[in-house]
C-alpha cells in the first residue's frame, strides 16, 4: 500500500472517531456502536448483501433525532474529507426486504427502536399517535389495557415489527384497515437538515391552536404530501396518527377451499364484485397449497431423498396429512350480526359455480375445533393438531391481534427446524427469504398469467411456489412471492439471487410490477424507465444538498 492511501485511510479513521465523539455526546456511550464486533449483528440478512453499517446508533426521542441528523449535516459541511450519510431502521425486522441493509455503503444506522410513545389517544374518534419504537404488540397490549373497544390491524409477521417502519413501506394486514399507508395521518418528519415539519392540519397553529380535526382529516390545507415520506428519503417521520378499527358488534371469518389449481381464476372472478361493493371488507388472503404446506411442517429432507423442489407425491401425501386444498382462501365480516347473515348468503352464492367448500367460524364453532381437534385427529388420520392451531392465528389476524406463529414457515427449508416460534430472527439462523410482491387488478387472468410465470421459474430453480394472493383494496390485488432457501447450503445464495431476478425481469416486462422493494430488487428497479423520479431527485437536491438521508433509497 502506497504512502498517500496509508495517510488518507489515517484521515478517514481521524474523522469518523472525531464524529463519533459528537454522536456519543448525544446518545451516551451505551448507545452507539462502532467496532466491527458490535456492528456485525446489524449487517446479518436473509440474502447476500451489497450495503453494510458502519456505526450504529440509537436515539432515545426525537430531540437526539434532530441533534444526530445535525451533526452529521453540519460536519460533513465542515469537513472537506467527510461524507456521512444515515440509513433509518424503526424495528429493523424488514426481514425478506432488506433486514438492516442501508440502500449504500459505509451508512450510519440510525435504529429508532427505542422511541416508544402512543399518545393522544381517543376513544370515540379511534385515534392514536405513536412513534417508530411502537411496535405491533405494544399497541394491542395498549388497546386492550383501554377496554378493547377498539382494534388495530395486524401483518402476519413478527409481534415485535413497528407499526411506522410497515407503514412507511405501505405494507398490509388482514382486517378493513389492511391497507396501512390509508390510515394514517399528520406525520411529524426531521428533514436532513434537522428542521421538523408537520403534514395535514398539524401543521398549522393560530395563536398556539391547532385544528381540531388534525388527527382525523388527512389532506389538511394545500397540497398533500404524506406520500412522499413512504418508500423514499426526503426526511425521518417519528410520528403519526393511526386510525384503529371499531370492534363490531359481531365478527365472523370465513374460508373457501378449491381442489383443482386452475380454478383459482373463477374463484378471483367469483370474489371481485363482493370487494369492489364492499361486501368483503377485510384484505381477504388466498394461499396456495405450496404456501400452506410451509406454514404447517418443515422440508421433509429425508423422505424427499435431498431432492428439490418438492417432489409431487410427497407433496400429496402432506396435503392430506392436513387436509390442504390447492387454494384456500381466509377473509372476515364485521358488522352486525344482521349484516353478517346477509353477507354470507351473498357471499356463498357468489362462489356456487366454483366451488361448495366454504367455512364460517364464529368464537364458539372456533372453541369447540380446538377442544376436539386430538378426537378429530385420532378417528380422521388428519393431522388436526396441527391445523386447528393455524386456523386458530388465522382467525386472530382477523381480529387483529399480532402472533409470531407464521414466522417459523420462513425456516421451511432449513435442516434443523426451530424448537419455539419465540424469539426468532431468521437472520441470526442463516435463514434464505426474499420477497417479491407484484400488483394486478382483481382479475382472474391476470392470476393466471402471473402465476404461471411464477410457478414456472421458481421449479426451474428448484423451489417451491410458495404463492399468497391478497384483495388488498377495491381494485387490487397482490402477489406476495416467497422465495424460501437455506443460506448454510452452498450455492443456494446465487441461485436464490437468480431466480429472484428472472421472476422480477419476467413480470416487470408482463406489466407486473412491485408494490415495494427488496434492497437486492433496487438495481434492475432503477433500470426501469419513470417520468417521475428525476424530478424527485431534484426535490431531494433542494431539501437535502449533502445526501444526508439514505441516497439512493428507491432511486432517489
Amino acid at each position: 500500500m502506497s504512502y498517500n492511501n496509508l495517510q488518507s485511510n489515517h484521515s478517514k479513521r481521524v474523522t469518523m472517531n472525531n464524529l463519533i465523539s459528537l454522536l456519543t455526546a448525544i446518545v451516551g456511550p451505551g448507545y452507539i456502536f462502532s467496532s466491527n464486533e458490535q456492528v456485525a449483528e446489524y449487517n446479518l440478512g436473509t440474502f447476500p448483501h451489497k450495503n453494510n453499517n458502519k456505526i450504529v446508533i440509537k436515539p432515545a426521542n426525537t430531540a437526539q433525532v434532530q441533534q444526530i441528523v445535525k451533526t452529521i449535516n453540519q460536519y460533513n459541511l465542515s469537513n472537506d474529507d467527510a461524507n456521512f450519510s444515515i440509513s433509518t431502521v424503526s424495528s429493523g425486522k424488514n426481514w425478506g426486504y432488506s433486514a438492516q441493509e442501508p440502500s449504500f455503503d459505509n451508512a450510519i444506522l440510525m435504529k429508532l427502536s427505542r422511541i416508544k410513545e402512543l399518545t393522544n389517544y381517543d376513544n370515540k374518534q379511534g385515534t392514536i399517535t405513536l412513534t417508530p419504537g411502537v411496535t405491533q404488540q405494544d399497541l394491542y397490549d395498549y388497546l386492550q389495557e383501554q377496554g378493547g373497544k377498539f382494534w388495530m390491524d395486524a401483518t402476519g409477521s413478527s409481534p415485535e415489527c413497528s407499526i411506522i417502519g410497515n407503514t412507511m413501506e405501505r405494507g398490509f394486514g388482514h382486517t378493513e384497515y389492511g391497507d396501512h399507508f390509508n390510515n394514517v395521518c399528520s406525520f411529524e418528519v426531521i428533514l436532513a437538515d434537522g428542521s421538523i415539519i408537520n403534514t395535514g392540519f398539524k401543521q398549522f397553529s393560530k395563536n398556539g391552536v391547532v385544528p381540531v380535526a388534525a388527527d382525523c382529516y388527512k389532506w389538511g390545507i394545500g397540497p398533500y404530501i404524506d406520500g412522499l415520506f413512504s418508500q423514499s428519503n426526503f426526511g425521518i417521520v417519528t410520528k403519526m396518527t393511526l386510525w384503529l378499527m371499531p370492534k363490531p358488534e359481531h365478527f365472523e371469518a370465513f374460508f373457501i377451499s378449491i381442489k383443482d389449481e386452475d380454478k383459482i381464476a373463477d374463484l378471483i372472478d367469483a370474489l371481485q364484485p363482493l370487494k369492489l361493493n364492499g361486501i368483503i371488507k377485510s384484505s381477504a388472503h388466498i394461499g396456495n397449497d405450496h404456501k400452506a404446506i410451509q406454514a404447517l411442517s418443515f422440508y421433509p429432507w429425508k423422505k424427499a431423498k435431498n431432492q428439490t423442489p418438492l417432489p409431487e407425491s410427497i407433496k400429496n401425501t402432506l396435503k392430506k396429512k392436513f387436509m390442504v386444498n390447492a387454494w384456500s382462501v381466509s377473509g372476515a365480516f364485521y358488522g352486525t350480526k344482521a349484516e353478517v347473515k346477509v353477507w354470507k348468503k351473498i357471499l356463498k352464492q357468489a362462489i356456487k359455480d366454483v366451488t361448495t367448500d366454504i367455512k364460517f367460524i364464529d368464537q364458539s364453532t372456533l372453541s369447540l375445533a380446538i377442544k376436539l381437534k386430538g378426537v378429530l385427529s385420532l378417528f380422521t388420520g388428519i393431522d388436526f393438531n396441527t391445523n386447528i392451531p393455524l386456523l386458530e392465528k388465522v382467525f386472530r389476524l382477523k381480529q387483529g391481534i399480532p402472533t409470531n406463529y407464521f414466522i417459523p414457515s420462513t425456516y421451511w427449508r432449513k435442516k434443523t427446524p426451530p424448537k419455539t416460534i419465540d424469539g426468532l430472527d431468521p437472520t441470526q439462523d442463516n435463514v434464505g427469504l426474499l420477497w417479491l410482491a407484484p400488483i394486478a387488478p382483481i382479475d382472474g387472468q391476470h392470476v393466471k398469467k402471473m402465476v404461471k410465470i411464477i410457478n414456472a421459474i421458481q421449479i426451474k430453480y428448484g423451489y417451491e411456489p410458495g404463492l399468497s394472493i391478497t384483495l388488498l383494496t377495491e381494485r387490487t390485488l397482490d402477489c406476495v412471492v416467497s422465495l424460501v432457501f437455506d443460506r448454510d447450503i452452498e450455492g443456494e445464495d446465487v441461485k436464490a439471487l437468480a431466480c429472484h431476478d428472472e421472476m422480477f425481469e419476467s413480470l416487470t416486462n408482463e406489466g407486473y410490477f412491485p408494490y415495494r422493494l427488496s434492497s437486492h430488487a433496487h438495481e434492475a428497479y432503477n433500470k426501469i424507465d419513470s417520468s417521475l423520479i428525476p424530478q424527485l431527485k431534484k426535490i431531494k437536491h433542494a431539501i437535502d444538498e449533502q445526501n444526508t438521508l439514505s441516497p439512493d433509497k428507491y432511486g432517489i
